[in-house]
């Protein structure tokens, strides 16, 4: 009995269960999953979490409409995934948040080096059909110290998301995640 189409039907499935059907990033799903599995290997306790929300996005969706967002997503992933090194994870996590994991990071000097990278591929101009539009980004930088679950990653990383957002925005906030909780904000 033939089962290559039935094995194709379910990698299809796994791989729709785990990537944003936008911009085939890894979903939140997707991201949890293997962010779970680099921890099990013991790298969590040297990465990183960068958490990027969008400044300026509603304005852009509002204006032109859900059909031009939806195509800035798609270049906004683009210019993610080209800001990574290959082992890094890449994800949207909602709406205009995205996620990237890197793991053996030790060096908060690094870490800034990628979010500096990341912002300034967001500040250049996008250009969609309804013309040239601008935005950036509001980047929370969660250094990983010992074993922390993605929830106390993330809640720490969109702590500091928001407060890069509540000063002006394009800009990056780092802070240390420890298997006890949060460290604290950095400018």
């Amino acid at each position: 009995e033939d089962v290559t189409e039935q094995k194709r039907a379910h990698e299809r499935l796994e791989r729709a269960a785990a990537h944003d059907p936008l911009t085939g990033l890894l979903n939140r799903a997707g991201f949890s999953r293997q962010f779970a599995d680099n921890a099990g290997a013991g790298t969590a306790s040297s990465g990183a979490l960068l958490l990027i929300d969008l400044d300026g996005f509603r304005p852009v969706n509002d204006a032109h409409g859900h059909a031009a967002g939806d195509e800035l997503l798609v270049q906004v992933s683009q210019r993610l995934s080209e800001s990574v090194r290959s082992t890094d994870l890449v994800g949207r996590l909602g709406g205009d948040e995205f996620a990237i994991y890197q793991a053996d990071v030790s060096d908060a000097a690094m870490v800034v080096t990628l979010g500096e990278r990341v912002r300034a591929s967001l500040s250049r101009p996008f250009e969609i059909a309804a013309g040239v539009v601008r935005i950036s980004g509001s980047v929370g930088v969660a250094m990983l110290d010992g074993e922390v679950e993605l929830t106390r990653a993330l809640a720490a990383a969109d702590a500091a998301s928001y407060a890069a957002k509540r000063s002006g925005g394009d800009r990056i906030e780092l802070t240390w995640c420890t298997e006890l909780g949060l460290a604290g904000i950095e400018r």
